[in-house]
């Protein structure tokens, strides 16, 4: 869990080196690809172990949820390169409008893992992703322990 959890920190500081718009050495650029393939099998190698998929599953599924996870990350990043210079009613507009586009991307898969997932395996793997993402999100904002707003501690005066 640590590994991870160091995964998603090395994550996001290449993130945050690509979010200022500015050309990116080559360097960076492979860093940040380097960084994006770990943090992949990081959660991919979680997601099979909390689903418990068999040998045949886990070959079929991991290609597929690499397409989707790559699909996903496409579109948050060009929700953040868009949304910056914007006001608020119009970064609003395009936070739901990345928001309908990875439900979109969410139905086009459904079908595509049900092939490979039980029903129940496949009911996991969305509740798995969305905490992993809610983890990432608060790791991203600083939280600690990426707890979610039901599990925090209460604040000490």
């Amino acid at each position: 869990m640590k590994h991870i959890i160091h995964l998603l920190l090395a994550f996001f500081c290449a993130l945050g080196a690509s979010s200022l718009n500015l050309p990116q050495p080559p360097q960076q650029d492979k860093n940040r690809e380097e960084v994006n393939q770990r943090l992949f099998e990081a959660k991919a190698t979680e997601i099979c172990e909390r689903l418990k998929l068999t040998a045949d599953q886990k070959s079929k599924f991991v290609p597929l949820y690499r397409k989707y996870d790559r699909e996903m990350r496409q579109v948050w990043q060009k929700n953040r390169e868009q949304s910056k210079p914007l006001n608020n009613v119009e970064r609003t507009k395009m936070h739901i409008k990345c928001q309908q586009k990875v439900q979109d991307i969410r139905l086009k898969y459904v079908d595509k893992f049900s092939k490979i997932l039980t029903g129940n395996q496949l009911d996991e793997f969305y509740r798995i992703e969305a905490e992993m993402q809610q983890r990432i999100k608060h790791r991203k904002n600083g939280k600690p322990g990426g707890n979610s707003p039901g599990k925090r501690k209460p604040e000490q005066h």
